[in-house]
């Protein structure tokens, strides 16, 4: 676990009207109607506590550290706690955070247009507003400070060793965030070199059926010294043309210029014509991460990371 030393208010500073919406101090950003999000940016040095009882950690004894603050057997852990595992991550192929946790129970994952939906979240125990369920890397919370909302696009599974899920008020612990709960992510370290290269490329097997022209690249490097150093970078990257939506139609006689125009009727049975469609909504999203961590004894190491994420639609 790490705890930051110093973590910034996320108090809104003016910005010119561009794309990106609201930046915050801590580096996060909140999308506007114009479609660009960058966020979380974050730089944090802590201190990483009980790090051999996690280490020792076995399927058979899991070790959980959410819901308390302190490592604990899942099963003495307090409240109702869930752990999804980096197996179950794999076995899965989990391709974003919501669904690393949409089967946990009490969770309800929202996500109504695959990767390009910019308002996927994660709710618990059927509290509304994603507000009120707190989400934490490493310790840290993404939750925006002004509006408590998080956005969880381009937040990739790559990095994750585990996910502990907390269900149910947390505020005593992390405050008015938690009122639904806590989501944490725990980013798997690594223990010997490592070096992986992941390219793909897909698309429909027939026009407007799916995302067409979906692309994704994901890079991990990463070792572990004897001195007791260990060192990961990563860079996850998705997007796509996306799909054909919105089709322009009129209830009005079309003027003498257009021409090739569908009759139809809606689905009240109102006569119109298609005029045609909005072509493709694309999108864009990565994820880059680094991370340097020194285990000064076996229960206590000094953690530096580095996130950002950014998406566009």
């Amino acid at each position: 676990m790490s705890v930051p030393v110093k973590s910034p208010a996320n108090v809104p500073v003016k910005v010119p009207p561009q794309n990106v919406g609201r930046r915050s101090l801590a580096g996060k950003a909140v999308v506007n109607a114009s479609g660009i999000w960058i966020g979380p940016s974050v730089l944090t040095l802590g201190v990483a506590i009980a790090g051999s009882a996690l280490a020792q950690a076995t399927e058979a004894t899991p070790v959980v550290i959410t819901g308390s603050r302190s490592p604990v057997p899942l099963a003495q852990a307090p409240g109702a706690v869930s752990l999804v595992t980096r197996e179950e991550l794999d076995r899965r192929n989990v391709q974003t955070l919501d669904q690393a946790v949409q089967f946990v129970p009490g969770v309800y994952a929202r996500r109504g247009k695959g990767l390009m939906d910019t308002l996927a979240g994660i709710r618990l125990r059927g509290v509304p507003d994603d507000s009120r369920t707190l989400l934490l890397v490493d310790g840290l919370p993404m939750n925006d400070g002004y509006t408590g909302g998080v956005r969880i696009g381009g937040l990739s599974p790559t990095d994750l060793d585990r996910v502990e899920v907390v269900r149910g008020p947390s505020s005593a612990l992390y405050g008015g965030s938690a009122m639904g709960g806590v989501v944490q992510t725990i980013t798997r370290m690594p223990t010997e070199p490592v070096a992986s290269v992941t390219l793909g490329i897909g698309g429909p097997l027939s026009s407007d059926t799916g995302n067409e022209d979906l692309r994704t690249t994901a890079i991990r490097l990463g070792t572990r010294f004897e001195s007791g150093v260990s060192v990961l970078a990563s860079y996850t990257a998705k997007s796509t043309d996306g799909y054909r939506s919105d089709l322009v139609a009129s209830t009005a006689n079309p003027p003498p210029t257009v021409t090739g125009a569908i009759p139809t009727v809606t689905s009240t049975g109102t006569p119109t014509r298609l005029m045609g469609e909005r072509g493709l909504n694309h999108w864009d999203d990565s994820d880059i991460g680094g991370a340097l961590r020194y285990d000064v004894t076996p229960d206590h190491a000094l953690a530096l990371r580095l996130r950002q994420t950014r998406n566009e639609y």
